[in-house]
């Protein structure tokens, strides 16, 4: 099942930059394992804390549950056989735990920009 998703998102990836001239895309193994030569990478984090409260409050749950479903998300995702995750070579890290989503974009489209 994953290798068809990989192939299905490198088609896409593929598809987007010749009929659109690029696209963007969100993942835990999109820098390291679907798009390595990406123009852009970027890692973004934030203290697990924040994510969980954050989490809370989108999905009004309980946060100690939350934060621990996201300590064992994390450590399996980090520690998986097959695409684990871990920054890519040239990324570029985006802490956004304390940045609003607007900020965060922002800080990013200013990174674009200047490398144009």
């Amino acid at each position: 099942m994953r290798a068809e998703l990989f192939d299905f998102q490198r088609n896409f990836v593929a598809i987007a930059k010749k009929n659109f001239g690029g696209c963007v895309l969100d993942g835990r193994d999109t820098t390291t394992v679907i798009c390595p030569d990406a123009d852009f990478k970027f890692f973004v984090t934030a203290d697990i804390e924040i994510r969980a409260k954050r989490r809370s409050q989108q999905i009004g749950g309980n946060f100690e549950e939350i934060l621990q479903q996201l300590k064992k998300r994390d450590d399996n995702d980090f520690n998986r056989q097959i695409a684990p995750l871990k920054i890519a070579d040239g990324a570029i890290i985006i802490n956004n735990g304390n940045l609003t989503i607007e900020e965060g974009f922002q800080q990013a489209l200013q990174i674009i920009n200047s490398k144009k």
